[in-house]
């Protein structure tokens, strides 16, 4: 091939290279001199911990840079990391992966990108809603589809177009999963017509268990108020039970059912 077009052949395969990759990337977002990373960051480090003023900063920001970094946020979610480390990571003893900088990054970038949707709240639904539900149901990666179903929940009521999914996700054979799909079904207390009873036989489904995923699904019921009132026969049977924070919990509960209602001292045989 003569050096000419062997030059015009180089010329026009990196030109695509970089037509392809400019019509991939996606530039990351700043506001007032910090990227939509270092908001999220802050964010996540503080809207939990009590660090009130400095996660409202951040929230104000994010809310400012828009729905428009909804794309990037989701590629956070949706980090892998490369198989030649997490080759490495198999390999190489434990004790070495500090010092070789061999710890898992993604877990970070994931939750990263879950606490700007978090900060963005119900406005981000629209465009977030198809890709979590996505990567919740397919992504490889287990720490990746906890941390989508957790990027569905933060959306707030933003998330009831995903419903039936998040009742679905009630029997996942993942515990983490299952939570938070009751934890977001709870928070959204919306449509208890079809939310109520899938909420009740999950409940029943691991009553025999106790710690917080129990306690999650028994406070999810309780957010529905008094819609909740086909699950009071199952809650009244969890009064008995040998774990004191549950059997405070049900109390709680049933307290908001019916709040008229003596439930201390009740329990059914």
């Amino acid at each position: 091939m003569k050096p000419v077009l062997v030059l015009t052949v180089a010329i026009l395969a990196v030109g695509i290279v970089v037509f392809i990759w400019k019509a991939a990337y996606r530039p990351e977002p700043v506001y007032n001199g910090k990227t939509l990373t270092q908001w999220a960051e802050q964010f996540g480090s503080n809207n939990w911990t009590g660090g009130t003023e400095s996660a409202k900063e951040a929230k104000v920001a994010i809310q400012k840079i828009g729905t428009n970094s909804v794309p990037f946020l989701i590629d956070l979610i949706r980090s892998t990391e490369s198989p030649i480390r997490t080759k490495l990571r198999q390999v190489v003893p434990r004790s070495w992966h500090a010092r070789l900088h061999l710890r898992e990054r993604t877990q970070h970038t994931r939750r990263t990108g879950a606490h700007g949707l978090a900060a963005l709240g119900p406005d981000a639904a629209a465009t977030a809603l198809p890709d979590l539900i996505e990567i919740a149901s397919h992504h490889p990666n287990g720490d990746a589809r906890y941390v989508a179903m957790f990027g569905i929940r933060v959306l707030g009521d933003g998330a009831e177009p995903a419903i039936p999914f998040l009742i679905q996700s009630l029997t996942n054979s993942v515990n983490i999963i299952r939570d938070d799909a009751a934890l977001a079904l709870g928070y959204m207390h919306l449509q208890p017509d079809v939310t109520v009873p899938a909420l009740t036989a999950y409940l029943n489904s691991i009553t025999g268990k106790g710690g917080w995923e129990l306690e999650d699904a028994i406070e999810s019921l309780g957010q529905f108020g008094t819609n909740a009132t086909p699950a009071v026969p199952l809650l009244l049977r969890l009064l008995n039970h040998s774990d004191a924070t549950v059997r405070s919990q049900v109390t709680n509960a049933l307290g908001r059912i019916d709040p008229a209602g003596d439930w201390t001292h009740r329990a059914s045989p």
